[in-house]
């Protein structure tokens, strides 16, 4: 389980020129204040994932019904996730995005579309692997360029497949 004191209560990411957006990053209570927020960005992630699934070609993608174990995240992220650490970032007081940590692999990263090209992801991602010691693992979707150059410019690396679904890249990043 990942060390949710890593972060403490709160991270800042003052804005500057290199960063973008001024973020606040805090581990989420699934269970409590934030399952609304995380839930709603989780639903915006893996809608959006389908639909890009679908638009290449995957099988069994459908944009009308998300598969039982998304649903499940989005009704009770709390339950669905439970073991793993899901972070949450604002912007101002306005969730703009989610990333989440389960054992030494980072899932559902994702950033809001208005809040893109700030900066909100690559502080997502640094909160993320600060939770992890050692090896950090993450898959990528390879049509998803713009996240690959992000994961590449934090030092990951792709490496021989874990997953065996096709289009997915695996990467890792040693600690």
């Amino acid at each position: 389980m990942p060390n949710r004191r890593a972060l403490g209560a709160t991270v800042w990411s003052p804005a500057t020129e290199d960063n973008g957006a001024v973020v606040r990053i805090r581990v989420a209570d699934l269970c409590g204040a934030d399952a609304s927020d995380c839930a709603t960005l989780l639903e915006r992630y893996l809608r959006d994932t389908e639909a890009e699934k679908l638009a290449h070609g995957l099988p069994g993608a459908s944009t009308d019904r998300l598969p039982a174990r998304y649903r499940a995240e989005i009704r009770d992220p709390g339950s669905a996730l439970a073991g793993a650490t899901m972070l949450l970032a604002f912007d101002d007081e306005l969730p703009v995005g989610i990333a989440v940590v389960s054992g030494d692999e980072i899932k559902r990263l994702f950033v809001s579309e208005l809040a893109r090209g700030q900066g909100v992801g690559r502080q997502l991602l640094e909160a993320a692997v600060a939770l992890i010691p050692g090896e950090t693992r993450l898959t990528v979707w390879s049509w998803r360029t713009a996240a690959l150059q992000l994961y590449q410019r934090a030092g990951f690396v792709q490496v021989e497949s874990w997953d065996g679904r096709g289009g997915l890249v695996c990467l890792t990043r040693r600690g």
